[in-house]
């Protein structure tokens, strides 16, 4: 028999959660939202360090290690086959290559200055965003903005991670 475990936590001052939970790393400056909206990040434990441990314990216990390292492997193809879909495009630099499930990359046109190109990759980041395809958000390395793949999904294919490389493009090439 399997168990479950899920934590509730009830408080009577939203602030009170996000005084205790909120986090703001460069990594999710793209995702963050004015007070009207809930980034539930910031209401709970999931960006936080506490219990890391438990957390990959029980996963393993509910998974065991083939899955998870299954799932693992997965998230690094798609980073690679992201990485292998940006070499075919002639504006694209890729700022560090596929590592674990993440590769950094910018659209970098020459000619452009270093703001304007971290502008224009801004944009393309929203513009994705507000297509709704897949949320590729921005992050600073080496003093650039550049995009970010964190491709973690199970069930994302190989051509759904083309096809994010293929839209990012076309967005880019929309908003020179």
């Amino acid at each position: 028999m399997q168990t479950y475990c899920c934590s509730v936590i009830l408080v009577k001052e939203k602030q009170h959660l996000r005084n205790c939970f909120s986090t703001h790393p460069e990594y999710l400056k793209d995702a963050e939202t004015g007070e009207e909206q809930i980034n539930y990040w910031d209401m709970g434990p999931e960006l936080t360090r506490p219990a890391r441990s438990l957390k990959l314990w029980m996963t393993l216990q509910a998974l065991g290690t083939n899955a998870v390292g299954e799932a693992i492997e997965h998230g690094v193809q798609l980073a690679e086959w992201a990485e292998d879909e940006i070499k075919n495009y002639n504006h694209w630099e890729i700022v560090s290559p596929a590592q674990l499930a993440i590769v950094n990359f910018r659209y970098a046109l020459t000619g452009l200055s270093d703001q304007e190109l971290d502008s224009l990759n801004k944009r393309i980041s929203q513009e994705m965003v507000e297509n709704g395809y897949a949320s590729v958000l921005t992050t600073q390395l080496n003093g650039k903005t550049v995009l970010r793949i964190c491709a973690i999904h199970p069930d994302t294919t190989e051509d759904e991670m083309r096809n994010t490389i293929q839209l990012l493009s076309n967005i880019g090439r929309s908003i020179e």
